[in-house]
């Protein structure tokens, strides 16, 4: 073999190994993860801070290494064709064909497949090891990369392609997900997260406590009928009403200081102003607010200003981490108002139990006598998976919890139209009416 023929097989060797450089690198930064770059070069690592800075200009970062690998594996096909003429002397068409199949065999095998599946292995790895000689390489190869990505982004221009974010509240969701299913973070983490995430999309109407349900005093009761309501509940604070409506909040403990020390209490005079929100409040602006204005309750209204009923600051917090019970909370297994028009029960709990639970009129002794967990097989004619729903009515059926081949529990929702909203489109960042 003569030198010149030496110095080809050397060039389409060495080209061959940039060729696989810049797939392996193509693949770790396509792959690598962000956070766990971010928190490295927050440590101090300066190949991850640099690997960093090449992933946020990663259009132009993607365009060079195309640009790179497309010249390095045309070179190395040229070559290769020169090799092999120098070394057979002229060749024949089949002889010819022959070589570019094998040229781009090898190619496609070590300059792509195999640097991108090992670089798989630890994206993150690969990416900051390769970050200097990548900067390099980058700042070669720059007047080309601005030709071609002046000319993509012409393309995008014309085509009108809108920008998305890089990642959505579903892919988020599906990493809590996989980090619960491979043991990173444990169950209760799990729902915490996904909970914060679905909280800013939760409005008043989801959460308040129907007005039917709530304890109120009115100004015209004597202050004895007042002294025995306020024995018989449970609340701290309770509405204070004038005919029909709503003038104030009385905090229990200073009607009650009042009437201890003076032996008397001067209700209008204890209650404080009230605060009005509207029925589509989210009730993550809201928490913002009421904690700002240190105010632990709000009179629900709906836009024609009929009292709907009441949220609290509790009330908000249940929808992160769960229910809250005091110690002198009546608990009951088997079925609980979540708020709004929401409610949850059990599997084994009778539709009559339920029914009377939600004050939802139904006669149907046959239907009432049947268990939501029978009832459910019945109607959907198979083991339901959890999150999956039924609809019969007014009534929404989701199951939450499948245990032992029976549906344990299940969110019902009632559809009220009062309390029906259009889907929230974007935060508004009102605040709530005051009267």
């Amino acid at each position: 073999m003569d030198p010149s023929s030496t110095l080809c097989l050397l060039g389409c060797l060495l080209l061959l190994g940039f060729s696989a450089f810049f797939s392996a690198s193509e693949s770790a930064y396509v792959g690598a993860n962000r956070i766990k770059l971010k928190t490295l070069a927050e440590n101090g690592n300066r190949r991850a801070a640099l690997a960093l800075s090449l992933s946020d200009k990663f259009d132009t970062f993607l365009t060079a290494i195309l640009v790179g690998n497309c010249l390095v594996n045309t070179v190395c096909a040229s070559l290769a064709t020169v090799f092999t003429l120098r070394l057979f002397g002229e060749m024949t068409a089949a002889q010819t064909a022959v070589t570019s199949l094998v040229t781009t065999a090898v190619v496609i095998l070590f300059g792509e497949i195999a640097p991108k599946t090992l670089a798989n292995y630890d994206n993150d790895a690969v990416a900051v090891s390769f970050a200097p000689f990548l900067r390099f390489l980058l700042w070669i190869l720059t007047p080309l990369t601005l030709l071609f990505s002046g000319l993509t982004s012409l393309v995008s221009k014309i085509s009108r392609g809108s920008s998305e974010p890089t990642v959505t509240e579903d892919e988020i969701t599906e990493i809590i997900e996989t980090g619960e299913e491979e043991g990173v973070i444990d169950e209760d983490q799990s729902d915490l997260l996904q909970s914060a995430l679905e909280f800013g999309g939760t409005r008043v109407a989801d959460v308040l406590t129907l007005w039917d349900d709530v304890t109120y005093v009115s100004l015209s009761m004597p202050q004895t009928e007042v002294l025995d309501l306020i024995r018989r509940t449970k609340y701290s604070r309770l509405p204070v009403l004038e005919k029909d409506r709503v003038v104030g909040i009385l905090m229990v403990r200073n009607y009650l200081r009042s009437y201890m020390t003076t032996g008397r209490a001067d209700l209008r005079r204890l209650m404080t102003k009230p605060t009005f929100v509207p029925l589509d409040a989210p009730i993550d602006d809201l928490l913002d607010e009421m904690s700002r204005n240190k105010c632990c309750m709000a009179i629900v209204r709906d836009k024609n200003g009929k009292i709907m009923g009441l949220v609290t600051v509790e009330d908000f917090l249940e929808e992160l981490v769960g229910e809250i019970y005091d110690e002198d909370d009546e608990f009951d297994p088997d079925f609980a108002k979540l708020g709004g028009n929401y409610f949850e029960a059990s599997g084994k709990l009778t539709l009559g139990a339920l029914f009377d639970g939600m004050g939802y009129e139904n006669s149907d002794e046959a239907l009432r006598s049947k268990r939501i967990h029978t009832f459910l097989l019945e109607r959907m004619g198979r083991l339901p998976e959890e999150g999956e729903e039924y609809e019969t009515g007014d009534l929404r059926f989701t199951v939450d919890e499948v245990t032992d081949d029976r549906i344990a529990r299940v969110t019902v929702k009632l559809d009220t139209p009062e309390l029906e909203l259009p889907p929230m489109e974007e935060k508004t960042g009102e605040e709530g009416d005051e009267e």
